[in-house]
């Protein structure tokens, strides 16, 4: 059975690749089985997803930049330069900068990004994204309850989920989770207009959204 799949990417990774894919000689990476379907990337803006079509896919796979962790566009400048890319419209485009840590900013670019997800995935399409806490303003911010929030407005069902605590790597870090803790969420959702099933979910602390 041949199943449609996205990774709705967040970094620089995609425009990379999508620059250096049609230098690849044949049979380049090994290792891939013979009648595997090929791998299209397309390079614009998750919030919009032009050139995918509505009902497209079964399944969704992705990991939002991390709100207030990294500058992608710095992160990636001497790739994109070694790439011969121009890096302006990412600077300019880029969700979840840590120069723009606002929680509102990036509920607002998420909320935009689960309209365009819940487009192209088909009936009874599957979402799996994966997020961590972050810092905002010097507070913690709760990745999975943020989501939570921001999918339950817009009708997705949350089918499952898991946590796992992480590593905290500053003293500002250490400072903002002391009570909480750091972690990292696995949300499972369906597709919006989809009948919910029972939720289940998997965590050694309380649940995404305490």
């Amino acid at each position: 059975m041949r199943l449609g799949a996205a990774d709705v990417g967040g970094g620089g990774g995609g425009a990379a690749l999508n620059k250096m894919l049609p230098r690849t000689p044949p049979g380049v990476p090994p290792g891939i089985p013979p009648g595997t379907p090929p791998v299209r990337l397309y390079e614009e803006d998750a919030r919009l997803l032009p050139s995918l079509g509505g009902g497209r896919f079964e399944h969704i796979v992705t990991s939002p930049p991390y709100p207030g962790t990294y500058d992608h566009h710095t992160q990636h400048r001497l790739r994109l330069d070694w790439l011969g890319l121009q890096g302006g419209a990412f600077a300019a485009a880029e969700l979840g900068a840590r120069r723009e840590e606002s929680e509102s900013t990036w509920s607002e670019a998420l909320r935009d990004v689960l309209v365009a997800l819940a487009r192209v995935l088909k009936p009874g399409g599957q979402l799996f994204l994966v997020m961590g806490d972050w810092i905002a303003a010097g507070h913690a911010v709760d990745a999975a309850g943020l989501l939570r929030r921001l999918a339950a407005n817009k009708d997705w069902h949350l089918a499952s989920w898991a946590s796992v605590r992480r590593q905290t790597f500053s003293h500002a870090e250490t400072k903002a989770f002391a009570r909480r803790g750091k972690w990292e969420h696995l949300l499972h959702y369906t597709r919006p207009g989809t009948a919910p099933g029972p939720v289940s979910g998997a965590v050694p602390s309380p649940p995404p959204g305490r």
